[in-house]
């Protein structure tokens, strides 16, 4: 039987629950580990699949900014969520090329101009670097 143990003083309450923003970037960065270890796993993991994982960690840890901040964007592709982080964060230009970069490999909201393209290896490498950069501008904006 396990005895129980003080609480940390640094912890308020134990049953308190996060606010939406930290599960949300939470949540984030358990897509972006998800990504990082399914590239070691190719046969579960195809280009496809981690891109769309990577897809959710952007687009969770912006959304987390978001929720802090009180604010829904127009729209969930990568390029709408760019543009409405720019609101309360500065990226830097490279970066907002990268996210751009990821944005051509899937375009699914109009029917007419359906595509998605699989990334190589190397793209997806790209992806999962985006992707901690996105984390660490995001990390930066909110109290964690």
């Amino acid at each position: 039987m396990q005895s129980l143990q003080p609480m940390p003083e640094t912890m308020k309450d134990p049953f308190e629950k996060p606010l939406e923003w930290q599960k949300y970037f939470n949540e984030g960065s358990q897509f972006l580990d998800l990504a990082a270890k399914g590239v070691k796993n190719r046969k579960k993991f195809n280009g496809e699949a981690l891109y769309n994982i990577l897809g959710m960690a952007i687009e969770k840890h912006f959304m987390a900014l978001f929720l802090y901040k009180n604010y829904m964007p127009e729209g969930h592709t990568l390029n709408n969520l760019l543009s409405a982080a720019t609101n309360f964060i500065s990226l830097d230009m490279e970066l907002i090329k990268d996210l751009a970069f990821m944005d051509s490999f899937q375009a699914i909201c109009s029917v007419d101009d359906f595509i998605i393209k699989e990334p190589t290896d190397e793209e997806i490498e790209k992806m999962i670097d985006i992707a901690g950069k996105v984390k660490k501008c995001i990390q930066e904006e909110i109290p964690l």
